[in-house]
């Protein structure tokens, strides 16, 4: 006769097998579901999506409205030769990038290519000629494709959220503004800027700048329903990372304490000596390389540039496999 002990051995046991029997078909029910075939998301009908990224007034904004970066330079020579040897500089055409849109406009549409190159290619987002109706449907879109994120598009941003992928708000690049902030638009002469330096730092410079949720809108990929077609996925955040780690002075348990705080900017835009930029307050700039752990690739890139931005990174120790351990 079955003991007590080994009666409820039997019946545990089948039970275990029942939960395993039923879990293994409703899993093999999910992973079909899961496999299936899902309808491709429609072509965006409105100007900037799937884009996250908007302009203040919602229109356009032509290529002849983004100043080159050799506008900037006959006063920031120290801060454009760091920006040439930079990512942010080649955003557009470094490789791996570049492959990977080039599939996704071959296989979905140029259109759904917006996502991307609103971190990527900005000005070619902005200026609508990512359109099947556009004369060239592959890279370079614009002139100013080779600049990638130039001057005037970082320095015309005006909003920024932390939903990730170009989440901003960008209005018509100005090189002066009156005291209420009203952007006033044209190409002014050098000597009209230097007559009158406050009114260029409100064009070009805000405090949003300086907030790692403005660096958060293109180091925070997320892929939306109306680019795939399912839900949002989110891929590398360098921006969760930093908040969660010691560093943000934001996380209740970081694994380590900093005592001070420190943002995207006190790594990859530490204060550098500076000769011959008219920005330098007490003889420095902000480094403006970017430097970051894919530095190979702007180097593979510029072959001949000196890279001293970068070395400079990784002999300081800065560089990590991610932020979480950046909090050291």
């Amino acid at each position: 006769m079955m003991s007590s002990h080994s009666f409820k051995l039997t019946i545990l046991t089948l039970l275990v097998g029942i939960c395993l029997y039923v879990g293994a078909g409703t899993s093999a029910d999910n992973h079909q579901a899961t496999n299936e075939t899902r309808p491709a998301p429609p072509v965006p009908t409105d100007l900037f999506g799937p884009s996250n990224a908007r302009t203040e007034d919602g229109k356009l904004i032509p290529v002849e409205h983004f100043f080159p970066a050799l506008r900037c330079l006959s006063c920031h020579q120290d801060t454009h030769t760091a920006w040439s040897e930079s990512l942010h500089r080649n955003a557009a055409r470094e490789p791996f990038y570049r492959e990977s849109a080039d599939i996704l406009l071959r296989t979905r549409g140029i259109e759904f290519t917006r996502h991307c190159e609103s971190c990527h290619t900005p000005i070619a987002l902005f200026a609508g000629v990512l359109s099947k109706n556009s004369l060239r449907q592959q890279a370079p879109f614009t002139q100013l494709d080779d600049e990638g994120v130039t001057c005037s598009v970082c320095h015309s941003i005006t909003q920024a959220t932390v939903d990730g992928t170009g989440s901003f708000t960008i209005r018509r690049p100005a090189l002066l503004a009156r005291e209420d902030g009203t952007p006033i638009y044209g190409d002014f002469a050098n000597d009209q800027i230097l007559a009158d330096i406050p009114a260029h730092k409100r064009a070009v410079m805000r405090p949003l700048l300086r907030s790692p949720e403005f660096c958060s809108t293109c180091h925070k990929v997320d892929a939306p329903p109306s680019l795939n077609g399912y839900k949002h996925i989110r891929g590398f955040s360098a921006y969760d990372e930093w908040q969660q780690s010691g560093a943000s002075h934001e996380s209740i348990l970081p694994f380590y304490r900093r005592e001070q705080r420190t943002d995207c900017r006190s790594c990859h835009m530490p204060k550098v000596e500076s000769r011959n930029d008219r920005a330098a307050k007490e003889g420095k700039i902000a480094s403006h390389p970017l430097a970051g752990r894919q530095h190979s690739r702007a180097l593979i890139l510029w072959p001949n540039r000196s890279g001293e931005g970068y070395r400079r990174f990784h002999k300081g120790g800065r560089a990590r496999s991610g932020h979480l351990r950046a909090q050291a």
